[in-house]
């Protein structure tokens, strides 16, 4: 599967989901990990506020998918391929 499939795999499955059923999963699952903001490599977050807290899915073993949440939604801020978004 490329990159993009599995990108829209784990939108699927996501959008499929309670954020109840997400904040349970696993992080190698459905699941997220917070990163904070000074982790991340690329200038993906200069424009949010201090408070934002970033969130982390794994679409792949190397691919991984940021943003962050405002009330039931999720807004995506970046999807990297390569391990490369932190």
């Amino acid at each position: 599967m490329d990159h993009v499939q599995l990108w829209a795999d784990k939108l699927r499955r996501l959008t499929s989901s309670t954020w109840q059923q997400v904040n349970q999963a696993s992080r190698e699952g459905l699941g997220f990990e917070k990163i904070p903001r000074a982790q991340f490599k690329q200038e993906v977050v200069r424009d949010l506020s201090e408070d934002t807290v970033f969130l982390v899915f794994r679409c792949s073993d190397a691919i991984r998918m940021m943003g962050f949440r405002d009330g039931a939604v999720l807004h995506v801020r970046v999807v990297a391929p390569d391990k490369k978004l932190y």
